[in-house]
């Protein structure tokens, strides 16, 4: 039986002292809708601690196949932040809700210090005035 073309939506559970965080209650509401004449969506919440994240993820990703993964998050920023640089460092500007706060961990050794999207983020801004493209060298347990 094959499976369902899906897209992965993550979002974060809250942190730093806060409540709620829309990024894993906006994927959780769409968990499961089909994007018409497209993959199905599947939604996971994530913890905001790396190694605990990384696992569920990876469970996730061998479980699902997805064709696509959007990762979600907040940023404080009142625009949409598009991300074009994955950077192979946690750096954590507070700690994370396990208490862990790494400064200048290499997450796998035997990676690139980055890996640039080939998505062309900057292709997608078009002209709207709400989206930019990030990829200062920024780090937060939940990127």
């Amino acid at each position: 039986m094959a499976l369902p073309r899906t897209l992965l939506l993550t979002g974060f559970e809250p942190f730093g002292g806060d409540h709620f965080n829309p990024s894993g209650s906006i994927a959780l509401a769409l968990d499961g809708h089909r994007i018409p004449g497209g993959p199905v969506i599947r939604s996971l919440t994530l913890p905001v601690s790396g190694p605990p994240a990384w696992q569920k993820l990876s469970r996730t990703i061998r479980r699902i196949k997805p064709i696509w993964i959007i990762a979600t998050g907040v940023s404080g920023r009142a625009e949409i932040s598009l991300e074009s640089t994955a950077w192979n460092e946690d750096d954590y500007r507070i700690p994370d809700n396990t208490g862990r706060q790494p400064q200048a961990v290499p997450i796998l050794s035997r990676s690139p210090a980055t890996l640039v999207s080939g998505l062309g983020a900057a292709a997608l801004l078009g002209s709207s005035r709400n989206l930019v493209v990030e990829n200062t060298r920024r780090h937060r347990g939940c990127n």
